[in-house]
Parts: C-alpha cells; sequence; structure tokens
C-alpha cells in the first residue's frame, strides 16, 4: 500500500495546511496519518471493532502494514468468506476516509455506528449481486447476510 492519501501527515510535509488545524477530524487528539487514521484513532477503531465483530473475525489494533500482511496471503482467493473479508476491508477504508473527508470539508458528521451500518448496507448489496454456489459455508454465509 503506498500510504498516498493525503492525510494531514503528508499536508504539513509539503506546508500546504496554512494554520488549519491538523488534529483528526475524526477524534479530534492528534495528527491525522493513515496509521492513526485506519487504526489508532478511537472512532475508526470502534468501526473497526463493530465490522470485524460481525465476521468473528480477529480485531487487529498493530496498524496498516499489519492488517495487510494478515489479509494478503489470502487476497487472491476467491472463498466466499474471504470475498467478504476483502469486500468488507475495503468498504471500511472507504467510508472512513470519506467520513474524515465529511468532517473536514463539509463539517458534518455520522456515529461509528451509523458508519458500521453504511459499510454492512454496501457489502450486502454486492454480495446480493453474486452467484453462489450452493456449498454448506456459502449457504451458511447467505444466512448470515440475509440474502436470499
Amino acid at each position: 500500500m503506498g500510504e498516498r492519501l493525503k492525510t494531514q501527515d503528508r499536508l504539513k510535509s509539503w506546508e500546504v495546511h496554512h494554520g488549519a488545524s491538523l488534529l483528526c477530524p475524526l477524534c479530534n487528539s492528534v495528527q491525522d496519518s493513515h496509521e492513526h487514521l485506519f487504526f489508532a484513532c478511537s472512532y475508526s477503531a470502534q468501526v473497526w471493532s463493530l465490522v470485524l465483530n460481525h465476521i468473528d473475525f480477529p480485531i487487529v489494533t498493530h496498524g496498516w502494514k499489519d492488517f495487510v500482511l494478515l489479509v494478503s496471503p489470502f487476497a487472491s482467493r476467491n472463498v466466499a468468506r474471504i470475498v467478504v473479508i476483502k469486500l468488507l476491508f475495503a468498504a471500511s477504508v472507504y467510508y472512513v476516509w470519506q467520513e474524515r473527508n465529511r468532517r473536514f470539508f463539509k463539517k458534518g458528521s455520522c456515529s461509528p455506528v451509523q458508519l458500521y451500518e453504511t459499510i454492512y448496507s454496501t457489502v450486502r448489496l454486492k454480495l446480493m449481486s453474486f452467484r453462489w454456489k450452493s456449498t454448506p459455508s456459502a449457504l451458511r454465509l447467505k444466512s448470515d447476510w440475509k440474502i436470499s
């Protein structure tokens, strides 16, 4: 992962901040960075906890690179559970980033539970578009996600 998102640690190095507060828009405690935004931030940690509890996946709070290392051995597999984990990972990163930008630029916000519900709904809609095999694990996953 190239860490190319324009987090405030990168903007500061470019001297683009123009005196703006460099605190994380999600928790207002420290400057945002990839590590902070996606794993150390208390807001993101709540979102990850909700998302990962839904799929009974261990909560990883060691950082971005540790999470990618944990998931990458499975990344090329198309087993139903792995596909769901990849979708949840991508949706979670996307929506946490969107929430960060919403707060940073538009001054709106939603709670971690609301963000989780958006992530869950997005992934569920994507899963509904799949053609499922009739394996026990796929049937259990469909049941867990309330997909008929």
